[in-house]
């Protein structure tokens, strides 16, 4: 799943809520350079996990659209990370 938020795409690491981060989460934190495929589209994005205030706006945004996200938070104990795709400029 995808949030569209204005230019860039984010992407929220869930794993509905389980203790430990998803396998992909640790992929795209130690390889950040990323192809996103989007319907027809396909380009070439960096990865960005969000921090602190940056982070709490978007968790703010994201748990208004959509409230099963604050169910996976209190489920677990760690922070869920929320990436932003940044498409390549050209």
């Amino acid at each position: 799943m995808y949030i569209p938020d204005g230019d860039r795409l984010l992407i929220i690491a869930s794993n509905v809520g389980a203790e430990k981060h998803t396998d992909w989460y640790h992929n795209i934190v130690a390889h950040p350079e990323v192809t996103v495929e989007v319907g027809t589209r396909t380009y070439d994005a960096t990865a960005v996990v969000t921090q602190g205030t940056e982070r709490q706006q978007m968790w703010s945004m994201i748990i208004e659209q959509y409230p099963f996200f604050a169910d996976h938070q209190a489920k677990t104990t760690r922070q869920i990370p929320v990436i932003a795709l940044i498409q390549h400029e050209g």
